[in-house]
């Protein structure tokens, strides 16, 4: 049986905040990555197809954020909420400059 030379890639263990994340044998609110649903509007709203969710404005982005941060939860992933009517089978609205999400990182 010949045996293959084989080295473990340490690239995703470049920084501290990868270490932590893919540690094994452990699971802490550092590991958790919250999805979040945002939209244009001013105000925050119940998101009706996920029971306990809320599609937030941008103000309460922040502060949603914010909240996250103080329990150790580090990640979070953006998905728009897009008016049904700006939506299309080319998706254009991912590549909008001006779309929900550049507007909300900036």
């Amino acid at each position: 049986m010949q045996y293959l030379d084989f080295q473990r890639e340490r690239k995703l263990r470049i920084n501290s905040t990868l270490r932590v994340m893919l540690s094994e044998n452990n699971l802490s609110p550092e590991h958790l990555i919250k999805p979040i649903f945002i939209h244009l509007k001013d105000r925050c709203e119940l998101l009706p197809q996920l029971p306990n969710s809320m599609v937030f404005s941008f103000e309460g982005l922040l502060s949603h954020v914010e909240h996250l941060m103080k329990l150790g939860i580090r990640g979070v992933n953006l998905y728009p909420r897009i008016p049904t009517d700006e939506k299309d089978n080319l998706a254009t609205q991912a590549l909008n400059p001006n779309g929900v999400i550049p507007q909300a990182i900036n």
